[in-house]
C-alpha cells in the first residue's frame, strides 16, 4: 500500500495555499491548506448604573476571519 504524507512544522500564515503531489511530473492529487492565527480571548465588560437599571454587557474581540466561530451565552440565575 502506498501512502503519502505532508508534514509542515511551525506553519505560518504564508504557508496557506494549494499543495500538489506529483508522480513523474504528473499531478496525482492536491490539497488546500489553510493556516490561521489562534484568536486572542475576547474581553467581556458589564456595566450597571444602579441596582434597578439593566446591565449592559459588551463583547470585544480582534477581527476574525470567516472560518472562526464565536458564541456568547447568557444564563440568568
Amino acid at each position: 500500500m502506498n501512502s503519502t504524507t505532508l508534514i509542515l512544522n511551525s506553519t505560518q500564515l504564508k504557508d496557506t495555499g494549494n499543495y500538489m503531489c506529483l508522480r513523474n511530473n504528473t499531478p496525482v492529487f492536491s490539497v488546500r491548506l489553510i493556516v490561521q492565527q489562534i484568536p486572542r480571548a475576547p474581553t467581556l465588560s458589564c456595566f450597571v448604573k444602579s441596582y434597578l437599571s439593566p446591565i449592559r454587557c459588551q463583547w470585544r474581540s480582534e477581527e476574525l476571519n470567516r472560518l472562526t466561530k464565536c458564541t456568547l451565552s447568557f444564563r440568568k440565575r
